[in-house]
C-alpha cells in the first residue's frame, strides 16, 4: 500500500512540475486528471486494507492505478489529444476502481 501511495505521490509531483513548466502541452490537464482519480482509488485501497480484504485485489488495484495513471499522463503530455495511450490509461484506471470495489465487496462478504 505504501509503495503505491509513494509512486502516485511522485507522479503527482512530477506532473505538478510539468504543469508549471509547460502549460501549452496539456500538463495542467494531465495533473488535474490524475489528482481526480488517485485519491479516490487510494481511499478504496485503504478501506480494502482495513477490512482485511484479499491481498491479490489490493495489489491488482495498486498496479492498475500506477500503470493507468502513468500511461495516461505520458500519452496526455505527448499528444494532448485523444490517443490510444490515453484511452488505455483511463481503461486501466477504471479497472483499478473495479478491482478495489470488488475487493471490498469480497472482504465484506467474508465477514458475514
Amino acid at each position: 500500500m505504501a509503495a503505491y501511495t509513494a509512486l502516485c505521490a511522485a507522479l503527482l509531483l512530477v506532473l505538478a512540475g510539468f504543469r508549471e513548466w509547460s502549460r501549452a502541452r496539456g500538463a495542467p490537464g494531465a495533473h488535474l486528471n490524475a489528482a481526480e482519480h488517485i485519491p479516490i482509488i487510494l481511499v478504496l485501497m485503504i478501506v480494502l486494507c482495513r477490512l482485511g480484504g484479499p491481498l491479490p485485489a489490493l495489489h491488482l488495484t495498486g498496479v492498475l492505478l500506477v500503470a493507468g495513471r502513468t500511461l495516461h499522463a505520458a500519452a496526455f503530455l505527448g499528444s494532448g489529444t485523444r490517443s490510444p495511450g490515453r484511452v488505455a490509461g483511463q481503461t486501466l484506471t477504471f479497472m483499478a476502481y473495479g478491482s478495489g470495489i470488488l475487493g471490498i465487496v469480497m472482504a465484506l462478504g467474508a465477514r458475514g
